[in-house]
């Protein structure tokens, strides 16, 4: 099937209320691209009476017969226990889930305003707008643990108010939607997913493909399509009238208060139309003003942020489209950051060799990997044995021939006081986190760079290594060695004018559960070591940011052939500048801690 939008390729893609209309369309299309497409249709009445699965099996029959993949599903969008049902056989058959298009909804049976058809008002709402939240609380999970997804809701020109009377459950379901793309699209791409909605009026525009695509610019936007057009559908605001003291004043400046075309503003999001109106007020810009705010529940941020923040995302960089094709080797890529990592490279066209000594954690990453389409391999390597590393690396260009990205992560993670820590427990992480990087270094790069050509090595330090992190000085000094040795790794391939990019890795607080095994069972001092495990374990989950969004930011960076790359740039900033003032003052360790230095005394 003919493909433009090559990042479609191989995507999986459920569209509801996809038996026919506009859904059916969508499936045709998407499948076109060479997306695997999940037809949803319920197959029953306005009225919710249950139908059959044949008006979707009726689409899959068309999308096999252009050479297309697609499986039916019959499942009722508004009930939630079967949203959850659709998903998972998304997942027992493809084993992810990558687009969403909400699609399905209903006109019901229209009533009067002053007549409402209750039951019909309640079951167009519950597809169009509960339908669409369920649907995006069921996908969210599997896009957030991929650090990837595109989610299209839709909406309909209708919200602008036909005037035509009626009970206005349609439009008023379609202005929820509205709000709820606006929201979460806000929020989401943090985590690698984008959310956007399309208004449909007429012939189908060719702008959805773009935003079910890997491509897409925006999230939280609307787009009114039809008639060939497709055009950004906003939310506006005027400077208004102010200072009066009472309503007679507010009257008297009516025009004022209503505005003129040439006077609308188009926020951003809430907290800018919120300063936008303070400024009107007050005469203050306060999108240069520092606005403290939350991110993620309940969880105070210790940064400012203005309010023309907005992320950006590694599939933006077209250099990333060099990789396919090649060959990576990413160190302890069985779980946590070096499983995302694999499943990154994966996703750009990458055949991934998975390197642990965990064969069940492993085989996994392998497995989701292959099932998405992807190309992927597990040698099982004990990184600490330089005789394992330099088999790995002869097993490797015998089969492949070339190594073209070589990802150090693998590492253990160590808690406890330099004398509760056993000599074996020492000995362990010295020879994985340091002599791991060392002979990794020395079994590849020497082929890399006879191959002459362009390749990347990214060692895996840590942002705490800048600073001093009691409790955490074993890992945290391995993770220093790593530094200086991928510092003087980087001058060395420089004086030789080598091919080969050097990158040091620095992450900060990701949610991998990295915390969550109990590995201290070694050590005295058990009760206050499981309450500092507990309590770091609580604050990557809450706090931390996602794996696979720190996986395309980083992939990005090493590509770009960037040094120092790190997930929290703010952290780095703040150990920096305490390690250059300790250095220029000459004082205290104690002074580089971090700002909850407490939650350390033991």
């Amino acid at each position: 099937m003919a493909s433009k939008l090559t990042s479609l390729n191989g995507r999986v893609a459920i569209i509801t209320g996809a038996g026919g209309g506009l859904g059916r369309e969508y499936a045709l299309l998407l499948a076109a691209y060479g997306a695997r497409v999940v037809v949803n249709d319920y197959g029953g009445s306005l009225s919710g009476e249950r139908g059959t699965v044949s008006r979707a099996q009726g689409v899959v029959d068309e999308i096999k017969a252009a050479g297309g993949e697609a499986i039916a599903d019959g499942h009722d969008i508004s009930i939630q226990e079967e949203v959850k049902a659709l998903v998972q056989a998304t997942l027992d058959s493809y084993g992810t889930v990558d687009i969403l298009v909400s699609n399905a909804g209903t006109a019901g049976s229209i009533s009067s305003h002053d007549n409402v058809n209750v039951a019909s008002f309640r079951r167009t709402w519950e597809i169009a707008a509960l339908g669409t939240i369920m649907l995006i609380s069921a996908v969210y999970p599997t896009m957030e643990k991929n650090g990837y997804g595109r989610i299209i809701t839709t909406g309909s020109d209708s919200l602008f108010g036909m005037g035509a009377g009626g009970d206005g459950g349609y439009t008023s379901s379609k202005g929820a939607v509205f709000g709820l793309t606006r929201d979460i699209g806000r929020m989401s791409p943090k985590h690698g997913i984008k959310i956007n909605g399309v208004m449909p009026s007429a012939a189908l525009s060719n702008v959805r493909p773009i935003r079910a695509s890997e491509h897409c610019p925006v999230s939280g936007e609307l787009f009114s399509v039809g008639g060939g057009r497709a055009a950004r559908v906003v939310m506006a605001t005027v400077p208004g009238h102010v200072g009066e003291s009472s309503p007679e004043g507010y009257l008297a400046n009516w025009d004022k208060v209503m505005g003129s075309p040439a006077d609308v503003y188009i926020p951003s999001d809430t907290l800018d139309v919120v300063s936008y109106a303070i400024k009107q007020a007050t005469g203050e810009d306060t999108r240069k003003v520092r606005i403290p705010i939350y991110q993620d529940a309940g969880f105070v941020m210790s940064q400012f942020v203005t309010t023309s923040f907005s992320p950006s995302h590694a599939m933006n960089n077209p250099g990333l489209r060099q990789l396919r094709g090649r060959n990576a080797v990413i160190t302890g890529g069985a779980a946590g950051l070096g499983a995302s990592l694999a499943l990154e490279a994966a996703s750009l066209g990458m055949r991934v060799i998975v390197v642990d000594i965990d064969v069940e954690a492993a085989q996994q990453t392998v497995s989701q990997i292959t099932r998405s389409g992807g190309a992927a391999e597990y040698i099982k390597t004990d990184v600490s044995v330089a005789a394992e590393v330099d088999k790995l690396a002869e097993s490797v260009y015998q089969k492949h021939g070339s190594v073209s990205l070589l990802i150090n992560n693998a590492g253990i993670e160590t808690l406890g006081l330099p004398w509760d820590i056993p000599p074996e427990r020492w000995a362990a992480t010295i020879n994985v986190n340091i002599q791991g990087v060392v002979s990794s270094v020395r079994a590849f790069v020497l082929r890399m760079i006879a191959s002459g050509e362009e390749g990347w090595v990214a060692n895996v330090g840590s942002v705490g290594a800048i600073g001093v992190v009691p409790a955490q000085t074993a890992y945290i000094m391995t993770k220093a060695a790593v530094q200086a040795f991928t510092e003087g790794l980087f001058a060395e391939m420089q004086l030789q004018h080598s091919p080969i990019h050097i990158s040091l890795v620095l992450p900060g607080l990701l949610r991998t559960g990295i915390f969550r095994h109990n590995r201290d069972s070694h050590q005295t001092g058990q009760s206050q070591l499981q309450t500092y495990r507990k309590y770091l374990s609580q604050l990557a989950d809450t706090n931390g940011m996602n794996v696979g969004e720190a996986s395309k930011l980083i992939m990005e960076q090493v590509v770009s052939g960037k040094f120092w790359i790190t997930t929290h740039p703010e952290t780095l900033d703040d150990f920096v500048c305490k390690r250059v003032q300790c250095l220029q003052e000459k004082g205290s360790p104690m002074s580089m801690m971090p700002k909850s230095s407490t939650l350390f005394d033991f």
